[in-house]
């Protein structure tokens, strides 16, 4: 499988011209005969746009640009970090997740479960986490593990003490022994430290002793 990293840089609140980037990025993708492409956390809107994602008219019309970058997708996977509505009437409006798309369908999203709330991150006061079950993503008789963000730095072979008690790397990768991915796809927007990217890098390779899954990461500084 050939893999592009969509690294682009996203503005915060310039949907059209994210999503102009995107499809660009994809475009790009395809004629270097790219399988697959992963955009980093919230590509679509910008990760650092704060009490924007609690305005009514963007929960509303979260999934339009989805509907701009679907039909692009002909021949190609791509995983985008994007938003989408909560449906419950429970609970924070939105999701923060991966839409996940295959040759112009939709076939499905990850949504972040591990929200964080320090240092500069305060997910919890825009998002919903899901804790629903994982699923696997098939495309072309390979199964794709989703993760975004937060949700892989939850190591309990890393980590002497957890921020939190789930691991949803462990659910995704593998929700069951007969049922393990064959790649996992991590999508990130973090602050641009070099001691937590560094300590990232181990955090990864402590993973793979425990679930040995190619993994691929896709980070991008947030602004």
């Amino acid at each position: 499988m050939k893999v592009t990293i969509g690294q682009i840089n996203s503005t915060n609140g310039d949907i059209a011209g994210n999503v102009k980037r995107i499809v660009a990025a994809i475009e790009k993708a395809k004629s270097d005969g790219s399988d697959l492409i992963v955009f980093p956390e919230l590509i679509t809107h910008g990760y650092t746009s704060q009490d924007w994602f609690q305005d009514p008219d963007i929960i509303e019309h979260s999934l339009d640009p989805l509907k701009e970058i679907i039909p692009v997708t002909d021949g190609i996977t791509a995983i985008v970090g994007s938003i989408r509505p909560n449906e419950d009437n429970d609970g924070r409006r939105l999701y923060n997740c991966a839409a996940v798309i295959h040759d112009g369908e939709l076939l499905g999203f990850a949504d972040k479960t591990l929200l964080p709330e320090y240092d500069v991150f305060d997910d919890p006061r825009y998002f919903e986490p899901n804790d629903s079950k994982r699923r696997l993503f098939e495309v072309n008789g390979v199964k794709l593990g989703v993760v975004v963000c937060e949700d892989f730095w939850n190591d309990k072979t890393f980590w002497k003490e957890r921020l939190y008690e789930h691991d949803p790397v462990g659910t995704n990768a593998c929700p069951s022994r007969a049922e393990a991915a064959d790649y996992l796809r991590i999508l990130e927007a973090a602050s641009w430290l070099h001691a937590r990217v560094d300590e990232n890098e181990v955090v990864a390779r402590a993973s793979q002793l425990v679930e040995p899954t190619p993994i691929a990461r896709h980070l991008r500084p947030a602004q």
